[in-house]
C-alpha cells in the first residue's frame, strides 16, 4: 500500500503537504485516523480553521467508496497575529491535521480502496498571500487495523500537538459572555480563540485566574453551544461551551498590566509622540451581571497592598523595641533597667 500526495504548484508552491493513514489495513467498522503534515516555507504560515481578519478557511474535498465517513479535522492551537491593521489566527511552522475516517462495517476484508482528497490553504508573508491547492490519495485495504509504518509515527506527532480537552463553564454577561475553562494558564499571556467566524478577533476582554480554572471575559455573545482552543503560549486547552445564566466565577489573581514604556526618543521631544504599553493587556475588568470584576481584583490587589504595608510596620516596631533595649536608659543601671 503507498500514500502519496501531489501539489497542483509543487514548485512553486509556499506549503508542502504530506498524506497518510493511521493504519493502511483498516478493520471493518473501524474509525482510523487520517493525518494532513502542512509544513510552508520560510517565513510563510497557514490559518487555523477560523483565520480572523485575513487569509482564508482550509478546505477538504474527500473521495472514496460509498459508506467512508470522515470527520471533522482536529487542529492543533494557533497563535495572534497583528498586522496592517488586522489581527488573524495563523499556524506558524509545520502543522497538522487529524480526521477522523470511518469504515463501513460491511466492507470486504481484502477489499482495496483508494482514499482521495482535495486541498485548498491559504498561506501568507507579510505583505502577501496566495491560495494553494494540492491532491492526495493513499491506497488503503480493509483488514486488521495494523498500523502504519508510515502513518501511525506522523499520527502519534500529531496527537501530541492537539490541545488538551478539559470542561468549560460560559456565564452570559450583560454585554458578553463569560467563558471559564478547567486549566490553569498563565493570564497575562492566554488567549481564547472562538472557532465560530462570527466571533469578532477582538472580542477579549479580560483574563483572571478563578476558582476552578481561568476566565475569560468576551464581549461577543455565543446564540449556542460553541468551540474554542485558549492557550498562553505553553499550554493548550480546548472546549465546547453552552452559554448559561448563573454567578460569576469568584477571581483569585487578575492579570496585571504591564508598565508603560515610551516610545519617544529625545529628538521626538515635541512631535506629538505619546507613551506605549508594553504589550495589549489590561487590567480586566469581568462583569458578569453589571456589578463587573474590577472592584474585586482592585479589592484582592488592596487588600495585598495594605498587608505588605503592615508587616512592614510590624517589622520596624520590632526593631526599634529591641535597639531600645540594647542601649542604657538614661539615669539607670543595668540592674535597673525593665527586661521583657
Amino acid at each position: 500500500m503507498t500514500s502519496s500526495i501531489v501539489s497542483a504548484q509543487s514548485q512553486t508552491g509556499q506549503m508542502s503537504v504530506a498524506f497518510a493513514a493511521e493504519s493502511e489495513r483498516p478493520a471493518p467498522g473501524s474509525t482510523t485516523m487520517l493525518v494532513l503534515r502542512m509544513t510552508p516555507r520560510p517565513g510563510w504560515h497557514g490559518y487555523w480553521r477560523n483565520p480572523g481578519e485575513s487569509g482564508g478557511e482550509t478546505k477538504l474535498e474527500w473521495d472514496a467508496p460509498k459508506g467512508v465517513v470522515f470527520g471533522r479535522p482536529l487542529w492543533s492551537a494557533p497563535i495572534a497575529s497583528e498586522a496592517l491593521g488586522t489581527t488573524s489566527y495563523v499556524m506558524e511552522g509545520a502543522y497538522s491535521l487529524l480526521v477522523p475516517m470511518t469504515v463501513p462495517k460491511d466492507i470486504v476484508v481484502g477489499r482495496e480502496f483508494t482514499v482521495g482528497v482535495d486541498v485548498l490553504l491559504f498561506v501568507c508573508t507579510e505583505g502577501m498571500c496566495s491560495s494553494q491547492k494540492v491532491k492526495g490519495s493513499v491506497d488503503l485495504v480493509a483488514g486488521d487495523g495494523s498500523p502504519s509504518e508510515v502513518g501511525s509515527p506522523m499520527i502519534v506527532q500529531a496527537r501530541a500537538e492537539l490541545p488538551r480537552r478539559v470542561k468549560a463553564d460560559a456565564v452570559l454577561s450583560k454585554d458578553g459572555v463569560v467563558v471559564t475553562v478547567a486549566g490553569v494558564l498563565d493570564p497575562a499571556k492566554a488567549r481564547m480563540f472562538v472557532a465560530d467566524p462570527s466571533s469578532p478577533v477582538g472580542a477579549q476582554k479580560a483574563v483572571a485566574k478563578v476558582a476552578g480554572g481561568t476566565a475569560f471575559e468576551l464581549g461577543w455573545r455565543p446564540t449556542g453551544a460553541f468551540e474554542g482552543v485558549v492557550s498562553d503560549g505553553r499550554t493548550s486547552l480546548t472546549f465546547t461551551a453552552r452559554p448559561e445564566s448563573g454567578p460569576r466565577p469568584l477571581v483569585v489573581a487578575a492579570a496585571v498590566p504591564k508598565p508603560v514604556v515610551s516610545t519617544r526618543s529625545d529628538s521626538d521631544a515635541g512631535r506629538g509622540y505619546v507613551a506605549a504599553t508594553a504589550d495589549a493587556h489590561h487590567e480586566p475588568d469581568l462583569d458578569v451581571d453589571g456589578e463587573g470584576w474590577s472592584g474585586i481584583a482592585h479589592a484582592a490587589m488592596a487588600g495585598g497592598f495594605l498587608a505588605v504595608v503592615g508587616g512592614v510596620a510590624m517589622l520596624l516596631m520590632a526593631f526599634r523595641r529591641r535597639m531600645c533595649a540594647a542601649q542604657p536608659m538614661i539615669g539607670t543601671s543595668a540592674a535597673d533597667r525593665p527586661t521583657d
